[in-house]
């Protein structure tokens, strides 16, 4: 079977987002979302989801008040919703969908859920994704259809071009 999605694994801050989004910058007719970290004197306090049309979600905070939990984050499940829905809903003008990133937060939503397994079998996905943890995820790295490689500090510089050989054909950089 082809290859038809390409997903990025690795550490915490090791570049998978800038990863990403330098790969979708590449692709004409790309939708979907990013999430980015919140800060306050240089901890980490949640995460924003920001998508293709610079809207902004504050999805998961540790001052939150919600009963969707994930470690010291609580989540507001009504946001992801609503940012993946607008990926959904502009899914008829994208060749690609970008999403950061598929793991234990966004899999508490059923609807997240439900919305990534129709754009499997109608798009070609490019995102991040966990290398263990909720069954959803083990079900995207057991499909045959999809891609997976690690970002490394080693490789995270050429991984736009790894990705875009493998999704295209094409070479985007000249290789270093």
């Amino acid at each position: 079977m082809r290859t038809r999605h390409f997903f990025l694994t690795g550490l915490p801050f090791v570049g998978k987002t800038t990863a990403l989004l330098r790969s979708v910058q590449l692709l004409d007719r790309a939708e979907g979302f990013v999430t980015q970290a919140m800060e306050l004197d240089g901890k980490r306090t949640g995460l924003n989801i920001i998508n293709s049309h610079q809207r902004i979600f504050k999805f998961a905070a540790v001052d939150l008040n919600s009963a969707h939990r994930s470690g010291k984050y609580s989540m507001d499940i009504t946001a992801l919703d609503a940012a993946i829905g607008e990926v959904f809903d502009n899914r008829r003008k994208a060749k690609y969908i970008y999403i950061d990133e598929i793991g234990t937060l966004f899999c508490q939503s059923p609807f997240f859920i439900n919305i990534v397994r129709s754009l499997l079998e109608s798009h070609t996905l490019i995102g991040v994704i966990a290398k263990k943890g909720h069954s959803f995820v083990q079900e995207i790295h057991r499909r045959p259809d999809c891609f997976f490689t690690e970002v490394t500090a080693e490789n995270r510089d050429d991984m736009p071009n790894t990705i875009m050989k493998k999704i295209t054909g094409n070479e985007y950089f000249e290789e270093s």
